[in-house]
């Protein structure tokens, strides 16, 4: 299920105005009220908004333009690999994404990018990853956790007895 996107538009209220309409995308809205919460729609898109006041009189002029990104999808498709030191991870770019943080075992790291390697790990140890997008408007919701293990060291003091039967 895809949850609802939205941004809300708020302003300071216009003396004498009775209502507002706001364009967003060049359409038009009537008669809103402050704030604005516009709904429905994309992770990781640009929407470009415009308010005027209105009165009895009629319409005053258009605000300036404002363009605000909704926050970014959900980190897709994620792929790792390991080694018995070394884990890298690699996702799917995201929309609008400036940037990634990655939670490994509960320990935040900013602003990495795809692919990402963590070093110096010890062999046969298990790790939990999540991986959210960072755009100018804010941070992506977590994916789901990921769990990677580092591969197993290497069989050490190996004996061998010969015999005969």
């Amino acid at each position: 299920a895809t949850e609802d996107t939205f941004i809300t538009i708020q302003w300071d209220d216009v003396t004498g105005a009775v209502y507002y309409d706001i364009e967003v995308d060049g359409q038009i809205t009537a008669d809103v009220s402050n704030p604005y919460v516009h709904s429905g729609l994309l992770p990781g898109n640009a929407y470009v908004y415009r308010i005027r006041a209105k009165n009895s009189s009629g319409a005053g002029k258009w605000s300036e333009e404002h363009t605000k990104w909704t926050l970014p999808d959900i980190v897709k498709n994620i792929d790792y690999s390991a080694s018995q030191h070394d884990i890298t991870l690699s996702w799917q770019q995201v929309v609008s994404a400036m940037g990634y943080d990655v939670l490994m075992d509960g320990v935040l790291l900013e602003d990495v990018s795809s692919p990402y390697t963590f070093e110096d790990l010890l062999p046969g140890k298990m790790h939990k990853f999540n991986i959210r997008a960072v755009n100018s408007s804010g941070k992506g919701k977590w994916n789901d956790e990921l769990i990677v293990w580092t591969l197993p060291d290497i069989p050490q003091n190996i004996r061998a007895t010969a015999a005969n039967d």
